[in-house]
């Protein structure tokens, strides 16, 4: 692979981690108050109880969101790390070289 090429990937991993980084941020301070508490603001007096379970639906897609992006970060900064152990653009299963496009579309491939 060129050095060009390898360069250009690598600023586009820390792009993607520095965006990952700061959703993360945003979903752990949308989740750090508790579902209780958060619901508390509703009266099921007042309110319908589909409220309170469209509130219970949010925080659950959020929390797959965190998972989701969790794992994202772990991979771009595993191929982070395969950049500088010289192992980066070969498969890590099998062996074999990974296409240029491949990467291209998804720098973290491993």
């Amino acid at each position: 692979m060129q050095r060009a090429h390898l360069e250009q990937l690598r600023r586009c991993l820390e792009e993607e981690r520095a965006k990952t980084k700061t959703t993360l941020s945003d979903l752990r301070a949308d989740l750090s108050q508790s579902l209780s508490a958060s619901i508390s603001d509703f009266s099921t007096y007042d309110n319908h109880p589909a409220d309170v379970a469209s509130e219970t639906y949010e925080r659950s897609k959020d929390l797959g969101l965190q998972k989701d992006q969790e794992h994202l970060l772990e991979q771009i900064e595993s191929a982070l790390e395969r950049m500088e152990q010289g192992t980066y653009g070969w498969c890590v299963d099998c062996g074999r070289p990974i296409p240029e496009e491949r990467l291209s579309a998804l720098p973290y491939a491993a």
